[in-house]
């Protein structure tokens, strides 16, 4: 997903768009790439186990018992 945004970001510059309609849609595909990549962290997080997952107990670390 990411590899297109770069590539509709490309095409949008090259598009002969005025200045106003050029940032406006640069900035759509860059929140829409930054939407797309928190929508994958939750799709693995929920997918992988939770022990392959970059989660600790800090807890747990800490040793404190509770």
């Amino acid at each position: 997903m990411a590899h297109r945004c770069d590539a509709l970001i490309t095409r949008i510059g090259h598009g002969g768009y005025d200045g106003e309609t050029t940032t406006a849609l640069v900035l759509a595909t860059r929140f829409y790439k930054r939407i797309g990549g928190h929508v994958m962290n939750i799709l693995s997080s929920v997918v992988m186990p939770l022990h392959k997952i970059d989660y600790y107990d800090e807890d747990e670390l800490a040793g404190s018992p509770e």
